[in-house]
C-alpha cells in the first residue's frame, strides 16, 4: 500500500508539474502610454509591461514581446522600417532591446555609459546613430545620449543644451531634430539639431513640450499647462494659439497633424479639438471618445495614412477614420487591462476591467464582450462579481456596486 501511495502521489505532482496557463483572448483596453507608427506601415503600442503591434492601422493588435521578461517595463518606443527599439524602465533587467523583423524576434544589451537610475522619456533615430532623452534623476547628468551600437553603449550628446535640461520628446521635421524640455525640467525650451543630434541650437528657452507636431514648416508644440504653441519656421516666432476657446485651452498631453489640420488631445479631459494650420479655429471631434473627466488623459496621439490614433489612460485605443467626425474604440487583441476580479455562474465567465468596467465570455475566455451600459465610466475601480438570486452584482470602488439581472 505504501508504495501505491508514493505512485499516486508521484502521478499528482507530475501533473501539477506539467499544467500550463494561456492567456485568454482579453478583455480587451487598458493602459497604452505611447504610439509608434513606423515607415513600412506598422502601428505600434506600448503599455506599462508589454508592446503590441497592428499590420492593419489599430483594427487588431498582437503581443510581440510575450518572448521577454514578464516584468520588462517599456520605455521609449521607437520604429523605423523593420527596426523596432525600447528601453527596460522596470529597473531590474537595465538593457536596451531592438528587434529588426518588426517585433517578432529581440536582441538586447545591457548598457554602458548611462547614468545608474535613468528613466529614458523618448528614443529616436538619426541614420545609424540611436538618441535617447534620459533623465539622471539625480544619479548621474541628464540630457541627450547616443548610442551607434543599438544601445550596447551610449555617450551623452549634449553640447549646446543647458547643463541642467532634462529632454522629454524628440520629432523629427525633415532632416532637422527637435528635444524639448521634459515637464518640470530646471532648464525649459525647445532645441533643434542639424547634425543628427551632435550639437543643439535654441529655439525656445520657456516652454516644457509634451508633444510635437509639424504642417509645412509651421512646428506645433503642446504643453501641460503652457497652452498650444506654433512656431513658424521651424521655431524661429512662437505664437500661442487657442486662447479664446470655451473653456480655455489650457494644456494638451498630446498633438497630432494630418493633412491641413492639427488635433489635439486636451489635458483633464479625453476630448479632442481640430484645429486649422493657422490655429484660428477650433471644433470639437469627441463623437465616440470616452466620456469627459473619465479619470482618463490622451497619453498619445498618431497619424496612421488618413487615420488619427488616441491611447488613453485605462481606456486602451481609439480610431478615427474620417478626420474626427466619429471614433471608435479599436483594442482587439490589445490586452493590457488590470483585472481586478474573476467570476463563474456556471454559464457566463466575468471579468472585471479595474479601469475599463466589466466584461463576460461564453466560451471560457476565447472571445470577451463588454457589458458596461448603464455604467459611468467617468468613475474608476471595477473589482468583484456575487450572484445573488437571478440578479449579478457587480463591487467597485467610487460607484459602489451596480445590479444586473
Amino acid at each position: 500500500m505504501k508504495i501505491l501511495g508514493i505512485v499516486l502521489l508521484s502521478l499528482i505532482l507530475a501533473g501539477t508539474l506539467t499544467a500550463q496557463w494561456t492567456q485568454t483572448a482579453g478583455p480587451d483596453g487598458g493602459t497604452v502610454t505611447a504610439l509608434a507608427v513606423s515607415s513600412n506601415g506598422n502601428l505600434y503600442a506600448r503599455s506599462t509591461s508589454a508592446v503590441y503591434r497592428s499590420t492593419d492601422g489599430g483594427a487588431h493588435w498582437s503581443w510581440i514581446t510575450s518572448s521577454l521578461p514578464g516584468n520588462v517595463g517599456p520605455l521609449g518606443l521607437y520604429a523605423s522600417g523593420s527596426d523596432v527599439w525600447f528601453c527596460d524602465g522596470s529597473g531590474v533587467y537595465n538593457k536596451y532591446y531592438h528587434s529588426t523583423d518588426n517585433g517578432d524576434t529581440w536582441s538586447s544589451a545591457s548598457w554602458s555609459g548611462y547614468p545608474v537610475v535613468p528613466t529614458v522619456n523618448a528614443v529616436i533615430a538619426s541614420g545609424a546613430t540611436l538618441l535617447s532623452a534620459v533623465n539622471a534623476n539625480g544619479f548621474g547628468t541628464s540630457g541627450v545620449y547616443a548610442s551607434t551600437d543599438n544601445g550596447a553603449t551610449w555617450t551623452i550628446s549634449s553640447t549646446g543644451l543647458p547643463s541642467t535640461f532634462v529632454p522629454g520628446p524628440f520629432y523629427a521635421m525633415g532632416s532637422d531634430l527637435y528635444v524639448g524640455a521634459m515637464t518640470g525640467s530646471t532648464s525649459k525650451g525647445v532645441y533643434v539639431s542639424t547634425n543628427g543630434g551632435s550639437n543643439w541650437t535654441r529655439k525656445d528657452s520657456t516652454l516644457m513640450p509634451t508633444a510635437f507636431a509639424s504642417i509645412g514648416t509651421t512646428l506645433y508644440v503642446s504643453t501641460l499647462t503652457q497652452g498650444i504653441w506654433m512656431g513658424s519656421s521651424g521655431g524661429s516666432s512662437w505664437t500661442k494659439i487657442g486662447t479664446g476657446v470655451t473653456p480655455a485651452i489650457i494644456g494638451a498631453p498630446s498633438i497630432a497633424a494630418n493633412g491641413t489640420n492639427l488635433f489635439v488631445g486636451i489635458a483633464g479631459q479625453p476630448g479632442i479639438y481640430k484645429v486649422n494650420s493657422a490655429g484660428t479655429t477650433w471644433d470639437s471631434v469627441a463623437t465616440g471618445l470616452p466620456p469627459r473627466n473619465a479619470g482618463s488623459i490622451i497619453y498619445a496621439m498618431a497619424v496612421h495614412g488618413t487615420d488619427i490614433i488616441a491611447s488613453f489612460t485605462g481606456l486602451g485605443v481609439y480610431r478615427t477614420t474620417n478626420s474626427g467626425a466619429l471614433w471608435a474604440a479599436s483594442n482587439n487583441g490589445l490586452h493590457v487591462a488590470k483585472v481586478g476580479g474573476v467570476y463563474s455562474d456556471g454559464t457566463y465567465l466575468y471579468a472585471s476591467g479595474i479601469t475599463t468596467g466589466y466584461f463576460r465570455s461564453g466560451d471560457h475566455g476565447d472571445t470577451w464582450t463588454a457589458i458596461n451600459d448603464g455604467l459611468d465610466l467617468r468613475n474608476t475601480g471595477y473589482f468583484n462579481f456575487l450572484l445573488h438570486g437571478g440578479v449579478l452584482l457587480a463591487g467597485g470602488g467610487l460607484p459602489g456596486y451596480a445590479r444586473s439581472t
